[in-house]
């Protein structure tokens, strides 16, 4: 908990993806469905750099390969 927000890692397969909710109530394991504008999306590589432009096409691949929505 930090604050009012709560931080979720969600792995998807081989890539994980880090959630903040206002909602605590999750515990490990638990099947979530997560909603979000792809508007409010941001990506990054494995050195922490922000992934901007065409690249963010191969992420939302990868998205819908493991079964999301973007």
């Amino acid at each position: 908990m930090l604050g009012s927000e709560t931080l979720y890692k969600v792995d998807l397969g081989t890539d994980s993806i880090m959630v903040k909710s206002l909602d605590d109530k999750f515990r490990a394991d638990d099947n979530v469905v997560i909603s979000v504008s792809k508007d409010d999306l941001c990506f990054f590589d494995e050195n922490g750099i922000r992934i901007r432009g065409n690249l963010v096409n191969d992420v939302v691949q990868r998205l819908h390969a493991a079964g999301g929505d973007a």
